[in-house]
């Protein structure tokens, strides 16, 4: 299947010299997280929607070409298994699709999702795939869920009542947030007053400004949640506490497929150096080898690796995210990690998921233990 089979042809654009309330008004009206920045037909860059709604930023007066990043572009011919890897291996949402030069069209993880039924021939359900999700409850504030999203780099946040999912919110609910605290400071005519109204927009009860949630059970067939994600941002899989389903999930589904090795990748590190690089390739060899020795029929080991840096600030050090999940006969596990000093982060988010494996491990050994225990006193 070719690229020029699934991409969107009409695509909404902004130029480097919008204005970011611009820019973020399209991205509201047409439910898009981002926006290639053109200068004619040529694309300089894309400009996305989670490196604005975390920050404390002036979207009247602040221009796109602040935020604008480098992007990886696709062809119309392209074979769509390499665009699933250039999603993953870059962490885009979206990559603009260009051909001589002109920009023709974009493919997103959500055009992938609409014919991932198609690429896949899985029994697996919603409880296989599910991750654990970092949650607010519903007195929280929008402060506690903008936290969230940039301390744990994620892009939606559920909203729970005890064991009730209320509703999510994503980057784009937050986009209301923007809006309201400009709407304040246009009306604000000093200093202290724009500060105590942006107080007031930090301080927004998320039940104001969250989306309803897409809810299925940890049992229910995962073409369930394909269906659903062609609709929703996301999807909720219960299971006493909640657990998420994205599109990205999806696509790692997509290229992991049945091998007799463990399929690792790591994602995130283009451009990266070749010490680095190799580096991190050597300690998941290592924590592949060393889980392995552990419990046989590992399925695969995904690491993606983010740089992040405040645009517009003095400081120049770039902090890196790595987000690890691997699947396993016990199941799921996944972490996160952050820090200045990337081998330092690798270490730590592997460590992290090696613990909790060790955890469940012992558990169902001692589970073993026991039972075979009591079969024995039942024979004597």
């Amino acid at each position: 299947m070719k690229v020029s089979e699934i991409m969107t042809r009409n695509v909404i654009t902004c130029g480097r010299g919008d204005t970011l309330n611009t820019a973020l008004a399209k991205m509201k009206k047409y439910n898009i997280h981002r926006l290639p920045v053109v200068e004619g037909k040529n694309v300089l860059g894309l400009l996305e929607l989670k490196n604005i709604v975390t920050k404390d930023i002036d979207i009247q007066s602040t221009k796109v070409e602040n935020y604008v990043t480098s992007t990886s572009t696709a062809s119309p011919e392209h074979d769509l298994q390499k665009i699933i890897e250039l999603l993953l291996n870059t962490g885009l949402r979206a990559v603009p699709v260009v051909d001589k030069g002109n920009l023709v069209g974009i493919v997103s993880e959500y055009d992938v999702v609409k014919v991932a039924s198609k690429l896949m021939n899985t029994k697996k359900t919603c409880g296989d795939i599910a991750v654990k999700c970092e949650c607010v409850s519903k007195g929280d504030n929008a402060g506690k869920v903008k936290k969230i999203m940039f301390n744990k780099n994620v892009s939606r946040v559920p909203v729970i009542d005890g064991q009730k999912v209320l509703g999510v919110v994503g980057t784009l609910d937050m986009i209301k947030l923007l809006e309201g605290k400009e709407k304040m400071e246009m009306r604000g005519k000093t200093k202290e007053r724009g500060a105590s109204e942006k107080m007031s927009t930090e301080s927004a009860g998320v039940e104001s400004f969250m989306h309803a949630a897409a809810i299925l059970k940890e049992n229910s067939p995962l073409e369930r949640a394909l269906d659903l994600l062609q609709k929703s941002e996301e999807v909720i899989v219960m299971n006493g506490e909640p657990g998420i389903i994205t599109p990205k999930d999806i696509l790692e589904l997509l290229v992991s497929g049945p091998k007799k090795q463990v399929y690792v990748q790591v994602t995130g590190l283009h451009g990266e150096s070749s010490e680095l690089i190799a580096g991190v390739d050597e300690a998941t060899t290592r924590f592949v080898q060393k889980i392995g020795r552990m419990m046989d029929s590992v399925q695969y080991l995904f690491v993606h690796v983010e740089r992040q840096n405040d645009h517009g600030g003095g400081d120049k050090k770039i902090r890196y995210v790595m987000r690890a999940r691997i699947g396993t006969p016990l199941g799921l596990f996944v972490s996160h990690s952050m820090g200045w000093k990337p081998l330092d982060v690798a270490q730590d988010v592997l460590g992290k998921l090696e613990r909790e494996i060790k955890k469940k491990y012992g558990k169902v050994q001692r589970h073993e233990a026991a039972k075979k225990s009591g079969q024995l006193r039942k024979f004597r």
